[in-house]
């Protein structure tokens, strides 16, 4: 390759960079048509297919036909579309700041920074590749906007328009961080320019709310003119009007390429630290260590003192407590209990909309947030048998029953959603009151029997929403690999979906023997006890069934564990 010809340089990178990619989707094509011979991955697909189909394409009755904003879309819409565009272009401005980096991967810092390239076009090739990349990815947002509604041309519409409109958003963040990074080496402190843009944005969304409330509405057009001519493609009402709005946005994107490499800044060394830091994230998440910001590993307390005489479970409990975000601790909980407590209670004093106030409204999402997060905690939380199936072997070695390693692997994560959830708890049980036209009922002596109760509900409960991530990691030990955090793909996604149906499934059919005993009981105790206690004796007996239920599991779990291979469970 001539590299220092410019014009035969640039065009043979472009060859190169088309030869790359559409090397890259044939590989990914054939890896993909591999993995689904396999039953595991083909679940999977057949699971998120069956996802999209349902959320996508099935709802025709839902909006009208042609999309999720309609060609024909009032001037509202697109005002407001328009003002959240240019909105995002002005802030871009605001959180740009130090050294400015293109999103090489580790492979392409490897061997592309050492080739005799110069840095415009290393510029080219990373800017014509995200190019081409969007043009696939912008298919996605194609589907979720329109529901694949519409006929041919409306989905090629949008999904040109999705495609020219996200490019230029990309651009503009990187000519922005560019053109900021140029300024800084002139001296220009970065509080102050970001000052400036924080008090332009400012005025610019007064201006726009003023032209608004006093009908402005050419004026507002032309506040708007940025986004306005973003958008325009997508309210296109004929094909004429569509190419013209398209030629403006590719203008726009011309430019906007040829500002990036006017200014040619340089990003090699802000590029290669982002690889790193890149896949350092990535290696934390499939370790199932979760998504945590990297730098030198800093000392911190222990969550409690080892003791010898402690047992196995609690050790356990103690290396997982430390696996855990350091954020996760008492001092923590203690003061989200104290905020909560005195925060509702100058809520209640403000008495602002209505009579449950913001404190209610609070109260109603917070126990909104319980359920969601009982659902879906499990699944995150995965400093359990999930993280160490890597030392499985080692584990087994232990002159230990198999149940006890079960059950000290599943405490942590159990303390974790325990903990969390009894301040999601206090807050809806303090936040909602009597006053309310819904919960007349909800008197202050009731609130202190279901607070009581649910909170000594809930660590079996949370123990129960363990059961199942930790029986298929048991089990299907592959599946958990798989399904492991930071893998990707369209089969891991149908597998996850998978998994959250097994998750609920589980829960409904372990939790209806403790839900008809206590019912039973409570329906008994109506006849010598108050509603109060009865809820309490009522919980209790249904405690003692569940938790009678945890322990067989723990105990099938346990045996599961000591038969275990996991080697020879992988290679499957």
């Amino acid at each position: 390759m001539e590299w220092n010809e410019a014009s035969g340089s640039t065009r043979s990178m472009v060859q190169a960079l088309v030869y790359l990619r559409l090397t890259m989707l044939r590989n990914m094509a054939l890896s993909f048509v591999r993995r689904i011979k396999q039953p595991r991955y083909l679940l999977g697909v057949l699971m998120a297919g069956a996802y999209f189909w349902l959320v996508l394409f099935r709802r025709p009755g839902a909006m009208p036909r042609g999309g999720g904003i309609p060609v024909n879309a009032g001037e509202s819409v697109e005002l407001f579309t328009a003002a959240l565009v240019t909105v995002v272009l002005m802030s871009m401005w605001l959180l740009s700041g130090g050294k400015p980096s293109l999103g090489f991967t580790e492979a392409e810092v490897a061997f592309l920074f050492p080739a005799p390239l110069k840095r415009s076009q290393l510029i080219h090739y990373k800017l014509l590749s995200n190019l081409l990349v969007g043009f696939f990815g912008s298919v996605f947002f194609m589907l979720l906007s329109t529901r694949g509604q519409g006929g041919l041309w409306h989905l090629l519409q949008y999904w040109i328009s999705w495609w020219l409109v996200m490019a230029l958003i990309g651009l503009h963040n990187t000519a922005a961080a560019f053109t900021l990074y140029r300024l800084g080496d002139s001296n220009t402190a970065l509080w102050l320019r970001r000052a400036v843009v924080a008090v332009l944005i400012v005025a610019f969304l007064l201006l726009a709310a003023y032209l608004q409330v006093s009908d402005s509405h050419e004026r507002l057009q032309q506040v708007l003119l940025p986004g306005h001519l973003l958008v325009k493609p997508f309210f296109a009402d004929n094909f004429a009007a569509f190419v013209q709005a398209i030629a403006v946005v590719v203008a726009l994107l011309g430019l906007h390429y040829y500002w990036v490499l006017k200014l040619e800044t340089p990003f090699e060394e802000a590029s290669i630290a982002l690889a790193a830091r890149r896949a350092t994230l990535l290696a934390q998440m499939r370790a199932g260590k979760g998504f945590r910001l990297t730098g030198k590993a800093k000392a911190r307390r222990e969550p409690f003192a080892l003791q010898a005489w402690m047992p196995v479970e609690l050790v356990l409990l103690w290396k997982n407590l430390m696996l855990g975000a350091s954020y996760l601790n008492r001092r923590t909980f203690v003061g989200s209990i104290l905020l909560v407590i005195f925060g509702m209670r100058w809520l209640h004093a403000q008495n602002t909309f209505g009579t449950q106030g913001t404190a209610g409204i609070l109260g109603v999402v917070a126990l909104v947030m319980l359920a969601y997060m009982l659902l879906l905690g499990p699944q995150f939380a995965r400093i359990d048998l999930r993280n160490d199936l890597a030392q499985a072997d080692l584990l087994k070695a232990w002159p230990l029953s198999g149940w006890r390693i079960v059950l000290g692997n599943m405490l942590a994560p159990a303390v974790f959603i325990t903990a969390i959830g009894w301040v999601l708890l206090l807050t809806g049980l303090t936040g909602i009151t009597s006053e309310g036209k819904l919960t007349p009922w909800l008197t202050l002596p009731l609130k202190i029997s279901l607070g009581v109760c649910g909170g000594i509900f809930l660590p079996a409960l949370a123990m129960l929403m363990l059961i199942g991530p930790n029986a298929m990691a048991l089990y299907f030990p592959a599946w958990t690999q798989m399904g492991a955090a930071g893998q990707r793909g369209f089969d891991v996604m149908g597998l996850r979906i998978l998994l959250s149906l097994g998750q609920l499934l589980l829960l409904v059919f372990s939790l209806l023997p403790a839900s008809l005993v206590g019912s039973f009981t409570f329906y008994l105790s109506q006849w010598f006890l108050s509603q109060e206690y009865g809820i309490a004796l009522a919980t209790l007996v249904a405690l003692v069934v569940l938790v009678l239920e945890i322990l067989f599991a723990i105990h099938l779990l346990g045996e599961r564990f000591e038969k275990l291979d996991i080697a020879a469970e992988l290679r499957q």
